[in-house]
């Protein structure tokens, strides 16, 4: 069974979990959600049916954490879960202008980035998704099931993400 957690929800974060449950990618009984604005965590724990945590609780209980902070504070989250982001955990980052090499060098996770688009909220959106060095298949696997309940994954270089976003 895998255990998934959600660092963050903001817009973006509570758009993940509430679709990922709603169509049944991800059950609801196997999600974490942490945010700096607790209120903002129980709001969406009561919506969706996912446990609460701080961000060490989300990180340690989680096989794969969904990295949903604003690019700024990437860098400090990072610092604060450094050694739980170990090798066989994995880090998806959907953090704008956030490249897969630094999540890399400041984490030993194996880690991805994936941009969902707008759309993805009605199921119709393209997700863009760049797979670290460090990735294995079956995380591009599992990336790809997620995503695919959201729209349509596909894989670019991740020099690509700017104007293909666009």
């Amino acid at each position: 069974m895998t255990t998934f957690g959600f660092i963050g929800t903001g817009h973006l974060g509570s758009m993940l979990v509430r679709k990922f449950v709603e169509t049944g990618a991800i059950d609801e009984k196997d999600i974490m959600a942490s945010n700096r604005d607790l209120a903002k965590a129980r709001r969406l724990a009561a919506e969706a049916g996912i446990q609460v945590g701080s961000n060490r609780d989300v990180a340690d209980q989680s096989d794969v954490i969904f990295l949903c902070v604003r690019p700024l504070d990437v860098k400090g989250v990072l610092g604060e879960l450094e050694d739980l982001l170990v090798a066989d955990k994995l880090l998806i980052s959907v953090a704008v202008d956030f490249p897969l090499k630094e999540l890399q060098r400041l984490c030993k996770a194996r880690a991805a980035r994936v941009i969902p688009s707008i759309a993805c909220e009605n199921l119709l959106g393209v997700s863009l998704l760049a797979m670290g060095n460090n990735a294995a298949l079956q995380d591009k696997e599992l990336i790809f099931s997620l995503f695919a309940a959201l729209g349509d994954p596909v894989e670019v270089p991740e020099d690509h993400f700017e104007v293909l976003a666009d």
